[in-house]
Parts: C-alpha cells; structure tokens; sequence
C-alpha cells in the first residue's frame, strides 16, 4: 500500500517495562503514525528515501533513541524509478539477498541521480538495499518485494 511499518518493540529489545515510543525527529516528506509497538510511515512522494528518529522511554525513565532509515516505493511497478534523495548525493548502492548473497550492484553519476533499479528479475522476497554516499557514509534498508 505504499506505507513502511517498523515494529519499534524489535529495535529497543530490553525496553520493557511500559515503553513509550515517540517521533523525535522526522523528515517533512513522511506521515509518521505511533501505534502500539508499530510506526507507519507514509511518504508523501513516490520512491521515497528518508529517515525519522524514535525514541522510547520506558516505565523506570530511561530513554534511548534511534535512527530509522526507509525506502518506500509506492508506485505498483515493481521496480525502483530512482534511489536518490534529495538531502544525499549517493555513490554506489547494492541489493543483496537475505542469505548475504550480493544480487545487484550500481554505481551512481555525482551529477545526476542513481541509475534506476528494476526488481523484476528478482523473485519475491526481502531483500537489503545498501547506498553508500559521496562521504562514504553507508545506509542500509529493507526492500520488500511483493
């Protein structure tokens, strides 16, 4: 449907005691909704990278937060149009299985975006998106392949 769902409970394991997790930071083109142990993120434009942080306070008062990086593609096309984002000039990116085998491997022009990823080959499944920018920064996400 377009929309990213973190299971926050997976991300703060130990945190048990009545936690409550809150947004703390968030990128302006994503609608972020708290439920439960649940954050849905839905983007507001198509093929869609970007990051929130949450944070999770439990019953005793300790807090902890964390970053959360998605990649949303919300078109039905089951590929990736582009993998850019406007806030990070990416490098290099590759998809690997969950097994950890690499299964497609770009590199990007400095002055354009990223080549455009067709996951039609790919069968069904979870897959890691990881994007190294020109800083030498890496992100990885999880793509879903339906």
């Amino acid at each position: 449907d377009g929309n990213a769902v973190v299971n926050v409970s997976e991300l703060f394991k130990g945190y048990t005691n009545k936690p409550v997790y809150t947004i703390a930071d968030a990128d302006n083109r994503l609608q972020l909704k708290v439920d439960g142990d649940c954050i849905t993120a839905k983007p507001t434009a198509d093929n869609f990278i970007g990051e929130f942080t949450i944070q999770v306070t439990d019953g005793d008062g300790d807090s902890y937060q964390r970053r959360v990086f998605v990649a949303v593609n919300t078109s039905a096309a089951a590929g990736i149009d582009k993998i850019k984002d406007d806030n990070i000039q990416l490098r290099m990116f590759d998809i690997y299985d969950m097994m950890g085998k690499l299964v497609y491997s770009g590199v990007c022009n400095p002055n354009d975006t990223c080549e455009s990823l067709s996951l039609g080959s790919l069968s069904p499944d979870v897959y890691i998106l990881k994007t190294t920018d020109i800083n030498g920064k890496i992100r990885s996400y999880k793509v879903i392949k339906r």
